[in-house]
C-alpha cells in the first residue's frame, strides 16, 4: 500500500474515445481522494478531446497509435518515475510498461497465462482482467477498490463557457422550442444503420413539428452522408456535422428533448449528459460498452447482454436475431464490414420509444 498521499498520478488509457470517456469517474474518485494531487493522463492520439475542460486533470499526454522507437524512448526520458502512482485501465504489453517507466507505485490489470503472470510482477497493486462480464466503468473503478478508495461511477462531461456560448448561439428559435439530435455515423462501418432508416426517423420527428439537428465530423465521407439524410426536408432539419468540437457537442446534447445514436462517443456522452438517449447496438457487447445511465449504481453492470432494455435514462435497442451480440466487427470480423443486425432493424422501433420518450 502507498505509504503516503500522492503528490502526482499518472492515469493511463490506451484505448478508444468512448473507453477514454469511462475513466472519468476514475479521475473524479482519484481527486475526491487526494484533493491536492496533480492527476495527468496518457491516451492515444486523437482520443484527448474527450478530456478536454475535464477540472480534475493538470495535463493530457498523447503517443501515437504505434510510436516508432525514437518516441518511445523521447517519452520514457521525459518521464521517467516522475509520478508517485500510475494506473494503467488496460492489460496491455504498452499500458503496463508505461506504468513501470513512469512511477514509483503502479496499479494495473493483469491477465491470466505465464505473460500475464510477467506483467503482474511490475505491479504494486494488481486486479484480474475481466474482459466480458463487467462494465468497463465498474472494472476501471477496481483499480480504486484495490488502493481502498471508495469510488464514484458517475460519468462526467464538461464544456467551457466559450462552448456554451457557440452552442446558443446556434440555438434558433424553433430549436429552443424542442429539438431532438442524430448522431448517424459511428467511426467504424460495422456499427452503421441504415440511411433509409434515419431518414424514416427523421420524417416522423418532422411530422411532430419536432426539429432535428445531425450531428458528426469534419471527415467529408462522414459530411456527404449526413447531407444525403438531410436531402428533401425543406426546414425543420439542421445540419452540424463538422461544426462542433466534443465538448461542444455535450453542451447541445445536454439541451435536447431526446437524443438516438449508435454505439459510438457521443452516445456515451448524450448518456452522462442525462438527456433521454436510444442507443442502437449491433454486435458489441452491451455489458461491458453500453451507455452508462446517470445514477447508475450498479456494483456490475446496468445491462444484460441480450434484449432491449431500459436503464435510467438510457433505452438499449438491439436486434433479435440468435447471434447478437456476437462480439465480432460485424458480419465479415473486420471493421469496414456490415453487420446485418444493424442492416435490418427497423426504424419503427426507434419511432416507438422515440414517441413515448418525448410524451
Amino acid at each position: 500500500m502507498l505509504k503516503e498521499a500522492p503528490k502526482t498520478i499518472l492515469v493511463i488509457c490506451h484505448q478508444r474515445i468512448g473507453d477514454v470517456l469511462f475513466i472519468t469517474p476514475l479521475i473524479s474518485s482519484l481527486k475526491a481522494e487526494w484533493p491536492s494531487a496533480q492527476i495527468d493522463v496518457l491516451v492515444t492520439a486523437n482520443t484527448e478531446k474527450i478530456l478536454e475542460n475535464n477540472p480534475h486533470i493538470r495535463k493530457i499526454m498523447t503517443t501515437p497509435h504505434r510510436p516508432s522507437f525514437q518516441e518511445r524512448r523521447e517519452l520514457a526520458r521525459q518521464l521517467w518515475r516522475v509520478y508517485d502512482l500510475s494506473i494503467a485501465t488496460t492489460a496491455s504489453t504498452k499500458s503496463i510498461t508505461h506504468g513501470f517507466l513512469f512511477s514509483k507505485f503502479r496499479v494495473g490489470f493483469y491477465q491470466e497465462g505465464i505473460k500475464g503472470w510477467l506483467k503482474k510482477l511490475t505491479l504494486n497493486k494488481s486486479v484480474p482482467y475481466k474482459n466480458e462480464t463487467s462494465h468497463l466503468v465498474r472494472h476501471n473503478l477496481e483499480l480504486l477498490e484495490a488502493l481502498e478508495i471508495l469510488p464514484d461511477p458517475t460519468v462526467r462531461v464538461y464544456w467551457s463557457d466559450k462552448d456554451q456560448k457557440t452552442v446558443e448561439q446556434l440555438l434558433t428559435q424553433e430549436m429552443r422550442a424542442k429539438f431532438v439530435v442524430l448522431h448517424p455515423v459511428p467511426k467504424y462501418q460495422y456499427k452503421m444503420w441504415r440511411e433509409s432508416e434515419w431518414k424514416a426517423v427523421i420524417q416522423w420527428l418532422r411530422y411532430q413539428k419536432i426539429h432535428v439537428v445531425l450531428t458528426g465530423s469534419d471527415l467529408p465521407k462522414e459530411k456527404l452522408y449526413i447531407e444525403s439524410l438531410c436531402s428533401g426536408f425543406k426546414d425543420g432539419v439542421t445540419n452540424l456535422a463538422g461544426e462542433l468540437s466534443l465538448s461542444m457537442m455535450g453542451c447541445l446534447i445536454s439541451k435536447a428533448a431526446a437524443y438516438v445514436g449508435v454505439d459510438t462517443a457521443p452516445t456515451h456522452i448524450a448518456a452522462a449528459s442525462g438527456v433521454p438517449t436510444i442507443a442502437l447496438f449491433g454486435p458489441s457487447n452491451p455489458i461491458k460498452w453500453g451507455p452508462w445511465p446517470v445514477g447508475s449504481q450498479s456494483s456490475t453492470s446496468p445491462y444484460y447482454l441480450r434484449g432491449n432494455q431500459h436503464q435510467g435514462n438510457v433505452i438499449l435497442l438491439q436486434s433479435d436475431f440468435s447471434c447478437v451480440p456476437c462480439f465480432n466487427e460485424g458480419c465479415e470480423s473486420h471493421l469496414n464490414s456490415k453487420s446485418q443486425c444493424l442492416e435490418l432493424f427497423p426504424a419503427e422501433k426507434v419511432i416507438q420509444e422515440l414517441s413515448f420518450l418525448l410524451k
